[in-house]
């Protein structure tokens, strides 16, 4: 039977756990039943990305060390672990494939589209997508939405099933990004523009329901907590304070004043229980 709404969850830059989302999920289920939701009616896809990595960092770190011997290797590989899947996907984003390599951009988005089309085999065709972003996976997410809201013969996405109005972000509904260093990747833009949100067919996601009720829940929401020397406001950047409210959090409890709180946005209760939220008043909405 499908279900009502389909959420997907993506992590950041780091090497992350298949199972990175699980604790993240079960909290949102039990906040979304305290609001007297039925927490089934949502069907969750947990996109992990990082595989599409860790043989190409794996050979990187064995072939630096090979005939040299490097001082905090440690911290080296903390490096190569957090920073270089970011700059991999960024420097490959426009380059054609070679032959023998395809660039880590499009291997990502094969990633993410994967993910989407397994979530839409449990979704209806026209049910709300609700993203929720870390970190680089928030760039990730923009990049491959805006990839599906303008297809281009030289640039085309990779969406699988583009007939499917969910699987081709068309009812893109809500959008939580925390962790958020969006704006570090925009620099090499000539001119900043956000996608299309709420997606132009979001509204078919709630038949019978009014723009007024439907404005409730299509809501773009970026926590950061300003410890965070990663994470950063959106609202500032051009066009972003149309569609994006920014909301300053404290995470991690008594570690929330140190930069590691990057990491600890997952089981916050300042950023849980706001998704769980909107995640009720979708499900009382259909």
């Amino acid at each position: 039977m499908a279900q009502d709404v389909g959420v997907v969850i993506i992590h950041g830059m780091g090497s992350q756990p298949e199972n990175f989302a699980v604790a993240m999920v079960d909290r949102l289920e039990r906040e979304v039943r305290k609001r007297g939701e039925d927490s089934s009616r949502i069907a969750f896809e947990a996109i992990w990305w990082a595989g599409a990595l860790i043989d190409k960092e794996r050979e990187l770190l064995g072939a630096m060390t090979a005939n040299a011997r490097l001082d905090w290797m440690g911290l080296r590989t903390f490096v190569v672990n957090n920073l270089a899947d970011a700059l991999a996907y960024q420097k490959t984003a426009r380059v054609p494939a070679a032959e023998d390599e395809r660039p880590v951009y499009d291997a990502i988005h094969a990633a993410v589209a994967m993910h989407l089309n397994q979530l839409a085999k449990n979704v209806r065709p026209t049910a709300p997508l609700v993203v929720i972003a870390h970190s680089l996976g928030c760039h990730i997410m923009s990049n491959y939405i805006w990839d599906a809201q303008r297809p281009t013969p030289s640039q085309s996405n990779h969406v699988i099933e583009k007939a499917n109005p969910f699987e081709n972000c068309e009812t893109l509904t809500t959008i939580a990004t925390f962790g958020c260093n969006m704006p570090l990747f925009l620099l090499s833009n000539e001119r900043v523009e956000p996608i299309r949100f709420p997606a132009a067919n979001a509204g078919a996601a709630f038949p019978g329901k009014t723009p007024a009720q439907i404005a409730e829940v299509a809501t773009w929401t970026n926590f950061f907590d300003r410890d965070d020397v990663l994470a950063w406001p959106l609202q500032p950047l051009a066009g972003y304070d149309r569609i994006v409210k920014d909301v300053q959090v404290n995470a991690g409890g008594w570690l929330s004043w140190s930069p590691r709180s990057h990491q600890d946005y997952w089981t916050d209760a300042s950023v849980v229980k706001p998704i769980a939220a909107t995640l009720a008043k979708i499900l009382a909405l259909l």
